[in-house]
């Protein structure tokens, strides 16, 4: 699975940590693995108690910072719909709508197969042309900043223009405690955080847990479009 998203560009027998390059081959490894990542959250392994607990953090989020039943939004990096389905049964009550984004086309059919009373996209976040033709109030970015904080900029420029007037984009990430990965660009939350700072965005809410209780560190930041 590795292979498929980051891959080891250290000669065979070079000493030190990882030299990581993104490889984002995000469709193969969906044909492969039957629950990348464990995203299902289904057994009781250090995984799952992390996403219980990344997950609460993230409705907490939205809660706190304005998002009501009304509300509508979009989580991209959606894969099989587990979260996206989650935002909606705690957020929804009977109201408000979900939709989910991701790369692989694999992944939202079978988010689609899971999920069916919520709507699925393939898209890349990147890329404007391919992105929904509709407004969110709440643009979510669920474990995806390591694959787009090499573009964050575009990144920073798609969420505007998705999003209605005073919409909300969310980043909840997952941090190592040594990070071996594009420390050049942001080093940990708070250097994810300086990236994510621009003029078309207020950051309004932050919350980060590195008390080591949990697999990894997790952080997430609520940023507010301004008017």
């Amino acid at each position: 699975m590795d292979n498929l998203v980051f891959r080891d560009i250290r000669t065979k027998d070079a000493d030190g940590p990882p030299q990581l390059r993104l490889v984002g081959d995000f469709d193969t490894l969906y044909k492969k693995n039957i629950d990348p990542w464990g995203q299902s959250g289904v057994d009781d392994s250090p995984m799952s108690r992390y996403y219980d607990h990344s997950r609460a953090r993230l409705i907490t989020a939205l809660r706190r910072t304005g998002f009501t039943h009304t509300s509508c939004g979009l989580e991209v990096g959606c894969g099989h719909g587990h979260v996206t389905s989650l935002l909606s049964t705690a957020l929804g009550l009977g109201g408000s709508c979900w939709f989910g984004l991701d790369i692989s086309p694999t992944a939202v059919k079978h988010a689609a197969s899971l999920y069916n009373e919520l709507l699925f996209f393939a898209g890349d976040i990147l890329e404007a042309k391919t992105l929904p033709y509709r407004l969110f109030d709440a643009v979510v970015l669920n474990q995806m900043w390591w694959y787009v904080m090499h573009q964050h900029e575009q990144l920073l420029h798609n969420a505007h223009s998705l999003l209605e007037r005073n919409g909300l984009l969310v980043i909840s990430q997952a941090f190592l405690e040594e990070q071996n990965y594009g420390r050049e660009i942001a080093d940990g939350f708070s250097g994810m955080l300086k990236c994510l700072m621009a003029p078309g965005f207020d950051l309004i809410y932050v919350q980060y847990d590195d008390t080591g209780r949990f697999i990894h560190h997790d952080g997430v930041a609520v940023f507010r479009k301004k008017s």
